[in-house]
């Protein structure tokens, strides 16, 4: 039975920081899939089954399905599975890195080889009196990166799980960005890069032609041009 998945359901905010210039568009990524693969269940009225994504290459997108622990990896060109990568059982975030899979549960990182063997595992505990609501795991520089839903961001290592920046998310160019909301019209925009700030400002959402209330602000991805929000 063939379906559509969309990822990325949600209306975007492409912020240019250079230029103040934005605009506003649908970013969806459209995959057919077999029920086999991807099954996807209603459960009050809310649909669970990819749990997270990342991009292996500009042709192929791998998917966390977090109801099977498989790792589905997808042909955009063919639009069809080629890979599918079985999981420890808990994982719930996961990256791709120098050719191995990096995934993430609840105590453990396991990297996963070409082979689909875990060829390392690291452990790390999460701090039993700091709320720690993931919001994304990442590889950056070979550095096993955890942000957090109140802003900060972790690193694990072989000697556990420390807190490396209490106030800004760290991205893979290097960048570190906060995005904070200041009322239900503006929010708070700050750019760290190489350990300067290069941009601070506040944005209001009435002058990125949205109407309506803010109810939170993400910062979901950051290049040499845009920042994207959600």
């Amino acid at each position: 039975m063939k379906g559509l998945i969309l990822l990325h359901l949600a209306l975007f905010i492409f912020f240019s920081v250079n230029s103040q210039e934005s605009s506003i568009n649908n970013l969806l990524i459209s995959i057919s899939w077999e029920e086999d693969y991807i099954q996807k269940k209603a459960y009050s009225h809310t649909v669970n089954s990819i749990e997270a994504y990342c991009f292996v290459n500009d042709t192929t997108i791998a998917l966390l399905n977090s109801e099977k622990q498989i790792i589905i990896v997808y042909s955009l060109i063919t639009k069809y599975p080629v890979e599918i990568i079985p999981l420890p059982y808990g994982s719930i975030d996961f990256d791709y890195y120098d050719g191995c899979f990096y995934i993430l549960d609840y105590n453990k990182i396991y990297i996963i080889n070409k082979h689909h063997k875990v060829e390392k595992e690291i452990q790390y505990q999460v701090p039993e009196r700091t709320p720690f609501a993931l919001e994304k795991f990442k590889v950056i520089d070979g550095r096993n990166i955890i942000t957090i839903a109140d802003g900060t961001t972790w690193e694990v290592g072989e000697t556990g799980l420390k807190m490396i920046d209490e106030y800004y998310w760290y991205f893979s160019g290097g960048e570190k960005l906060r995005a904070e909301k200041l009322s239900f019209d503006s929010f708070e925009l700050s750019v760290n890069y190489d350990n300067t700030l290069t941009h601070k400002s506040i944005i209001y959402i009435k002058n990125l032609g949205l109407t309506g209330y803010l109810a939170t602000i993400k910062t979901v991805n950051i290049n040499d041009h845009y920042i994207s929000f959600v």
